[in-house]
């Protein structure tokens, strides 16, 4: 199930006395700062958590200072979720590309992604198929079109293609 909101980052310590706040970002700047929302628990975001108004957000050096235009509760270490907005083209949110089929150029079913991996230099999906498990680099040179609309990513496959079975 695609989800209408995702992980927007995490509130850190307040900074200095004027109601600032350290923030860790989980996503690209969003193109507006509105439908932002709290939540207690990053894992299992409900599409009822309250809305919260950001005054500003900022960069300073490698973190972001984010304020709040009304003063809430203790706000250190909460979530924040934000509607989903459109992405540039060839990126995409990651729980959109789980649970795709992925087919060869030719049509041929490989499996479906059960998992994104984001730990390496490059993003990975994770096909399972038949209960066996195989991996390949979510690069241009291998994924050669995603249809979100069809949930499916069409991947080349080549004999020299670098795939990790599991």
């Amino acid at each position: 199930m695609r989800k209408s909101k995702v992980l927007f980052g995490r509130i850190g310590r307040q900074k200095g006395l004027d109601g600032e706040y350290f923030f860790d970002m989980f996503t690209p700047y969003p193109e507006s700062l509105k439908n932002i929302f709290l939540e207690d628990d990053p894992e299992d975001f409900s599409e009822n958590s309250p809305q919260i108004e950001i005054a500003y957000l900022k960069k300073r050096s490698k973190r972001f200072i984010i304020k709040f235009k009304k003063e809430a509760e203790e706000l250190t270490g909460k979530f924040l979720s934000i509607k989903k907005w459109k992405l540039d083209d060839g990126n995409f949110w990651i729980d959109d590309l789980c649970e795709c089929e992925v087919v060869d150029t030719r049509g041929n079913f490989l499996g479906n992604v059960c998992e994104i991996d984001k730990n390496m230099p490059q993003t990975w999906i994770k096909i399972e198929k038949d209960g066996r498990k195989f991996s390949v680099p979510f690069v241009k040179d291998i994924v050669e079109n995603v249809f979100l609309e069809k949930k499916q990513i069409v991947i080349k496959v080549f004999n020299h293609t670098f795939l990790r079975v599991e």
